[in-house]
């Protein structure tokens, strides 16, 4: 059993449970985001369930650092995330037949009397790292033409002048004619 799967049984019934884990990007299902994301750090998650019967309640609080690419620069950039969820686990025989390949926000099904959480940590974790990561507002960017961090060295490239892409053109018509209508 994994350090994300826990046993129905481990959560006594009509009580409170608490523990917290420490667990690696694999543990975690982050060990695949390689273009995407590095996790630094373990993820820390703090987790508190309440059972009543065959249902749980877990409300998880959930930290680590990642580093992401600079989308201007490339440079790297260390990105704390936190985030808070509730699921609420039920018997996956009480899925409704209509939901058989659908997934709910906050809502899980569990097999077995096993309750595995590492897809919805996955999940939660991946929505708190940014889209558009930049290193810092003003970020200048690598040169076009050269490739230079325009952050930390001057490069002697002429700025770019001339035409603008076909797109860029087809893109300015397009919206001239939908501000004069």
């Amino acid at each position: 059993m994994s350090a994300t799967q826990f046993p129905l049984n481990s959560f006594s019934n009509h009580r409170r449970t608490e523990a917290v884990l420490e667990l690696d990007a694999q543990e975690a299902g982050l060990d695949d985001l390689d273009d995407f994301a590095v996790l630094l750090s373990p993820v820390r998650v703090a987790l508190t369930a309440d059972r009543h019967d065959e249902e749980v309640m877990i409300h998880f609080h959930v930290s680590g650092e990642v580093e992401v690419p600079c989308r201007y620069c490339l440079d790297s950039i260390r990105i704390p995330v936190h985030t808070q969820m509730r699921v609420l686990y039920r018997p996956e025989r009480l899925r409704p037949d209509y939901w058989e390949d659908e997934e709910e926000v906050g809502l899980g099904y569990y097999r077995q009397g096993i309750i595995d959480i590492r897809e919805d940590l996955r999940r939660y974790l991946i929505l708190e790292v940014p889209v558009w990561p930049v290193c810092r507002e003003d970020c200048k960017g690598l040169c076009p033409r050269c490739g230079a961090n325009r952050n930390r060295e001057r490069c002697d490239c002429a700025p770019q002048t001339g035409r603008r892409t076909q797109l860029a053109e087809a893109l300015d018509r397009l919206f001239a004619k939908g501000a004069g209508a």
